[in-house]
């Protein structure tokens, strides 16, 4: 096992524990926390996989995956039983914290390995489709998490987290051929942790904001079609 299988079984670590702590947040029973757990650290592959035409999906054929999530699964929510009440909310922020650093990993490599997996098929030239085969890679996990638990998807409204994404699948497009896939991994990987880390410490975002109240009306009860009114 190489470095990069390692950062991406760290990668799908945090990318698990995140989706217990949803459950957990959002009042999932057992099996649905494993659900969300499981979706948010493989779904981004099987969507990729998908995608590409690539069946059966790489976690069904490669179970160390899939058992990295069900252990992680199962040991996380062993120590949030036996420490529950033991919990401060410092302790708890700190945890958050790690799994931050940890789901950075992931982004960085999912989005790289997820190019680069387009490349082995035989879409190395054709750019966009490799950049998308990263980026539902790196977000489509968090995206399907979010949309079980019933909330809008952090990685469209939050900070620079898809962004991140697509600046290391289209900078290892660029590098992979001149300086290899082993040296191009590790570089797009670290920046795109280095962009994600400073944007959460930073608070950046690229949320597009306007003053109309009118617009930002959430209630679309009366105005459901845009502007065409049902009252008479």
């Amino acid at each position: 096992m190489d470095f990069v299988e390692v950062f991406e079984l760290i990668g799908v670590v945090a990318f698990a524990m995140s989706g217990v702590l949803v459950g957990i947040e959002y009042g999932f029973d057992i099996f649905g926390i494993f659900v969300l757990a499981f979706l948010t650290a493989l779904g981004g592959g099987l969507f990729r996989d998908m995608m590409l035409g690539n069946h059966p999906p790489v976690c069904f054929t490669h179970f160390s995956y899939i058992i990295c999530v069900a252990v992680t699964v199962a040991l996380f929510l062993i120590f949030l039983k036996v420490f529950d009440k033991k919990l401060a909310r410092a302790d708890v922020d700190k945890i958050k914290a790690l799994i931050t650093f940890f789901d950075a990993i992931g982004l960085g490599i999912f989005c790289v390995t997820g190019t680069e997996f387009a490349m082995k098929m035989g879409f190395s030239d054709n750019m966009l489709l490799c950049v998308a085969s990263g980026l539902v890679t790196a977000i489509v996990g968090g995206m399907l998490r979010d949309m079980l638990a019933n909330r809008k998807p952090v990685v469209l409204r939050k900070e620079i987290y898809a962004i991140a994404a697509i600046i290391g699948s289209v900078a290892y497009c660029l590098l992979q051929p001149v300086i290899g896939m082993l040296w191009s991994t590790y570089i797009c990987a670290i920046v795109v942790v280095i962009v994600r880390m400073v944007s959460v410490r930073r608070r950046l975002n690229v949320l597009f904001k306007v003053t109309n109240q009118v617009l930002m009306d959430k209630d679309d009860d009366e105005d459901d079609d845009l502007g065409h009114s049902s009252k008479k």
